[in-house]
């Protein structure tokens, strides 16, 4: 099944997403690079089909926008903006590859499929590569071909999981002195989703339908963390030759303090890009099970093996 974390993506996501304006200029210039008239196009992943009306507004002559939750909304604004006609909308699960309504080769595949998570998102990676091998052109190009990882090493105090666990504990004693009845097993599941909890930075703004802080990147505010290393790029996913198997994410990452502290995780930054073009920009966190005290030039090594990815502890 994968991660399989769809979706039914509520209004106000969606316009959250489409006013992230600067995002949103960002895929109109990847595209106007890339989509010349009379190129077939595959949108893995339409969401509300901005990016299929953006193919067809650079010439190309038909779009399959395949989706497997968004479709209604789609397929509504593509006949109240009169695409319907070039637009052949896909209800189906990418993950599977094999889809016997996906017709033809592509020139451009649109992957923008991405949960803005390096745990969630190197099987993504791998679903579009795959697609571009099956249904691409002997050229076919890639929006984004690339998704750049940094990471950084920080002491993050209101991420802090002990305090989070100890306030569970409290939670269950609470509970137990209230109902007379054990709840170990759900204090317990909560304690292992602490990590997703803890991961996001606020999507939103005032309403739940506004973009928060700068349009093209989701970030968590400064001042709330102190960067104890520099940000530095460990894995760069290339979507571009598909010749060669697909380059997971290593297996480990190594980052050198500039300064002391303790250490409660990891940002991760993801960059989704197209060449030259960055295009949109998230931050997501991981925390140590346990605060690691680090001091000015210390080298820390991050396993990013199968415990990690299952846990989400570092």
């Amino acid at each position: 099944m994968g991660d399989r974390m769809y979706f039914d993506y509520a209004t106000d996501s969606h316009l959250r997403l489409l006013l992230r304006l600067d995002r949103g200029q960002a895929v109109r210039r990847a595209i106007q690079r890339v989509v010349k008239p009379g190129h077939r196009v595959l949108d893995a992943g339409t969401g509300t089909g901005l990016l299929s009306f953006m193919a067809l507004q650079c010439g190309a002559s038909e779009v399959t926008a395949v989706d497997n939750a968004n479709l209604p909304i789609a397929t509504a604004l593509a006949e109240e903006n009169n695409y319907t006609a070039k637009i052949n909308f896909v209800e189906a699960d990418l993950f599977d590859i094999e889809i016997p309504q996906i017709k033809g080769k592509f020139d451009t595949i649109l992957g923008f499929m991405y949960m803005n998570n390096i745990l969630l998102d190197e099987e993504r990676a791998g679903v579009v590569f795959k697609l571009a091998k099956r249904y691409g052109t002997p050229d076919v190009k890639v929006i984004p071909n690339g998704i750049r990882y940094s990471a950084q090493l920080v002491e993050f105090p209101g991420q802090d999981v002990i305090t989070y666990e100890s306030d569970l504990d409290a939670a269950g004693v609470q509970l137990e002195s209230t109902y007379g009845l054990k709840f170990n097993s759900l204090i317990s599941k909560a304690k292992d989703e602490i990590p997703v909890y803890l991961a996001c930075p606020n999507y939103h703004g005032h309403y739940s339908w506004q973009p928060g802080q700068a349009s093209a990147s989701a970030r968590f505010e400064r001042g709330a963390f102190r960067s104890l290393s520099r940000s530095r790029v460990f894995y760069t996913c290339g979507l571009e030759a598909f010749e060669a198997p697909f380059e997971r994410v290593p297996q480990t990452a190594s980052l050198i303090a500039d300064q002391g502290g303790k250490a409660d995780g990891v940002i991760w930054q993801q960059e989704l890009i197209y060449e030259d073009i960055v295009i949109w920009t998230t931050e997501t966190f991981s925390p140590f099970r346990v605060p690691r005290m680090v001091s000015s030039g210390e080298s820390v090594t991050l396993n990013l093996d199968d415990q990690w990815r299952s846990s989400k502890f570092l």
